[in-house]
């Protein structure tokens, strides 16, 4: 048995998705140069005298700007919410033409049927970013803009703005039900969501050092204030910045388990939760005894005298490095607690009679 998410987020899922709305309506700071200034606001390179092309990396085919280029091959900024570098080979890389690309977008936007997100065109798709056809399109005029294709930009944005789809994490949108009604607001959804969706997976790498994950997830909540998800008003930030400092601690008095024993050796192990990976295994489980080598398994192995301090470490709120979900496809993501890795473990030894 794994570690199963609660059944709320079993709510969550059955609110997350392509959610179609009425028309988006104009609001006072919802006109062209206001959209636009707020995407340049978060960051994105100077694109000027930048060539743009189109190209294919591990991810399928992307479009981007050239950054640098050598005999390693072409580094592109790529249209994603926060301007994601990647290495392509020099041959795969094909220069395209930037007002050619966005007007055929534009086109395809424009010939979408707003009510059948199934139509919408994508000009790059990325099972990791997720960022998308609205916030494709409005990344591309800001792209235009600043490349002086105004008229282009304007066109996007026009087509844009007739796609209704939003996803949203259960009634959490600031409209309070599910489907933003200005565009400003809709976009910045569409960027909070690809941007927090990459973050929550980010857990699920443990090359990425939690220092690493924190300045991120501060980022996140520096772009996107509204916390349209809810998920940095969940106190992750906080958890992560305990967890960094208690990562330094334990890094300066490192323990070694061969010399721990008794309760000594479960807190040790309870603390080492904080690593805990495993397998998704889909529907809310995650199978954390699948990581052979990870606390929860050495904890199992201990048996009953686990138990009590398992039972007092089931509400312990820090973040781990599971990452578990009930589609693969829908952002139901959600990084387990070590309090969840406890239960799970303890439910192990009882099932095992050990």
């Amino acid at each position: 048995m794994g570690a199963r998410l609660p059944a709320v987020i079993g709510a969550v899922l059955a609110t997350t998705g392509l959610l179609i709305g009425a028309p988006l309506r104009a609001a006072a700071d919802d006109d062209d140069d206001a959209v636009l200034d707020w995407v340049g606001s978060l960051g994105f390179p100077d694109l000027e005298g930048a060539r743009f092309g189109k190209a294919r990396d591990a991810t399928g085919v992307v479009h981007g700007f050239v950054i640098r280029e050598d005999e390693a091959g072409v580094r592109l900024i790529l249209f994603t919410h926060d301007a994601r570098i990647t290495s392509v080979p020099a041959a795969s890389f094909e220069p395209k033409s930037l007002g050619a690309t966005a007007r055929a977008f534009a086109a395809e936007t424009a010939d979408a049927d707003p009510l059948d997100a199934s139509t919408y065109p994508r000009l790059d798709v990325d099972p990791v970013r997720r960022l998308g056809p609205r916030g494709e399109a409005t990344l591309l005029a800001w792209a235009c803009r600043a490349r002086g294709e105004e008229a282009v930009a304007g066109e996007l944005l026009a087509a844009a703005r007739r796609l209704r789809n939003v996803i949203c994490r259960g009634g959490a949108c600031p409209t309070g039900g599910g489907v933003p009604r200005d565009f400003l607001t809709a976009v910045h959804v569409d960027f909070a969501y690809a941007s927090l969706w990459r973050l929550v997976i980010a857990f699920g790498d443990r090359s990425i050092a939690r220092v690493d994950l924190l300045e991120r997830l501060r980022r996140h909540a520096k772009r996107y204030p509204k916390d349209i998800f809810g998920y940095v008003g969940e106190g992750l930030i906080e958890s992560l910045e305990t967890m960094v400092k208690e990562d330094e601690e334990r890094a300066r008095a490192p323990k070694a388990l061969g010399s721990l024993a008794g309760d000594a050796l479960v807190s040790e192990l309870i603390e080492r939760l904080r690593d805990q990976g495993g397998k998704p295994t889909g529907r809310g489980d995650f199978d954390i005894f699948a990581d052979a080598d990870g606390a929860a398994n050495r904890l199992v192995d201990l048996g009953t005298t686990a138990l009590p301090m398992l039972e007092r470490a089931k509400d312990d709120e820090r973040l781990t490095r599971a990452v578990a979900f009930y589609e693969a496809e829908i952002f139901s993501h959600r990084v387990l607690r070590i309090g969840d890795c406890a239960k799970a473990i303890a439910e192990r030894i009882r099932s095992s009679g050990s």
